[in-house]
């Protein structure tokens, strides 16, 4: 049975993107789509005017996003007709060319390589050959970027159930296999596991399935349920085990000169809260206007970065002043510090909440003034929106970036101060 768009575009979200999400500040698949996309293109600078190679574009996500966001241009190639025939409708008007073509048969020069979740695909006796190529058409300067799952021990035979239901001619490279292939070729500059994501990844697709089989099942048969079933279950049980790992790879031809520093843990809201930081007087004065306006109801549940969770699952917003203090105060708990402080009692605020949120609540807490003003529009902003969708959408934004960032904002002093 031929596999169509229509299964992936189920299972894959909002982009088609058939590789490992990014989820150490993700909420969902989509955003850990997004910010692996992120995470790719600061690893190799794209920018306005550079140009890229995808090796395995598939749909023309990556290739889409950085032209989108960073102004880059590029050419993606892919075996696939169904693959190509999408990739081109949704890249039209961009300055991308997907192109019906083998990796050999790729030619030219790039300022940057990349090949995301595709290399799992070549084989242990082309991995040099692949290597060569991604050489011979990246620039002195340039970068390329892997993006394979990775064996914990070398092979040179496929899973003979992946091979023959999933994935035919599949198999995965060890570290040692790829150290091997690249020698004389690159150096190696950084070398990035977060194999531990791709079991929320799998997890999602799985529930994505799940959620849209009353309409794929009038394609699809229960035996293709079932075979499907299997491989996210087995392939979530390998990456929750630690077999299989997840690895971005970033190599350069001759070496960065000075030094390559790797981007991490930067959500893509990171840098929207920072620059509203920074203009704090201007978005203070204007979350003041819209403290005057109704609040709107928000659905429960946000989570911080890291392990601090704010038990938002147990809050009934209050729809007045007092409530909107409350809720602030409470979220802004991570940045208490003694200069510029003001008293909040959160207790005696935490009861116009459930007793649940009470018992979350200790002690008195002093609560920097400037911080207090500053995340005040950033979370409680989003609940006065109105009804203007754009503006709400934007606000909704840095309201989960401020949610992510708390946290670390308290150790940094300079954000704190710009307050």
């Amino acid at each position: 049975m031929t596999i169509g768009n229509d299964l992936y575009r189920a299972m894959l979200g909002r982009r088609l993107v058939y590789s490992c999400g990014y989820w150490r500040q993700a909420l969902d698949l989509d955003e850990a789509q997004e910010h692996k996309l992120d995470l790719v293109c600061r690893k190799l600078g794209l920018g306005p005017g550079i140009q890229g190679l995808d090796i395995g574009c598939g749909w023309g996500e990556a290739l889409k996003f950085a032209a989108e966001r960073d102004h880059a241009r590029g050419i993606g190639v892919t075996v696939s007709e169904q693959q190509v025939g999408l990739a081109r409708e949704l890249c039209r008007g961009l300055p991308l060319d997907i192109r019906l073509r083998d990796y050999h048969e790729v030619s030219g020069r790039f300022d940057s390589v990349f090949s995301l979740g595709m290399f799992e695909h070549v084989g242990f006796a082309n991995y040099r050959r692949f290597f060569e190529l991604a050489c011979s058409c990246l620039a002195d300067a340039g970068l390329f970027l892997l993006h394979t799952i990775g064996s914990d021990e070398t092979m040179r035979t496929m899973d003979p159930w992946i091979g023959k239901y999933i994935f035919p001619n599949s198999m995965l490279p060890s570290a040692a296999q790829i150290t091997a292939a690249t020698e004389d070729l690159f150096i190696i500059e950084d070398w990035h596991n977060f194999g531990a994501d791709y079991d929320r990844t799998l997890i999602a697709w799985r529930a994505n399935v799940e959620r849209a089989w009353p309409a794929l099942g009038e394609r699809y048969d229960e035996r293709f349920r079932r075979m499907w079933r299997y491989y996210l279950a087995t392939s979530m049980a390998s990456f929750r085990a630690r077999r299989s790992q997840l690895w971005q790879i970033v190599l350069s031809p001759r070496g960065v000169r000075g030094d390559y520093v790797a981007p991490r843990c930067e959500s893509l809201e990171r840098d929207v809260v920072v620059e509203v930081f920074r203009d704090a007087r201007g978005f203070c004065a204007w979350t003041a206007v819209l403290g005057t306006l109704r609040c709107r109801p928000v659905a429960a549940g946000s989570r911080t970065a890291g392990s601090r969770t704010a038990p938002a699952q147990h809050l009934h917003f209050v729809r007045d002043d007092l409530g909107r203090i409350a809720i602030v105060a409470f979220l802004v708990l991570p940045l208490a510090r003694s200069q510029l402080a003001l008293d909040v009692d959160l207790r005696a605020l935490a009861q116009i909440f459930s007793s649940d949120f009470g018992q979350a609540i200790e002690h008195h807490h002093r609560v920097p003034l400037g911080g207090l003003l500053v995340l005040a529009g950033l979370l409680v902003a989003p609940l006065l929106a109105g009804g203007d969708a754009e503006i709400h959408d934007r606000l909704a934004r840095w309201h989960r970036a401020a949610l992510r960032v708390l946290p670390d904002i308290a150790q940094k002093d300079d954000l704190v101060d710009a307050a």
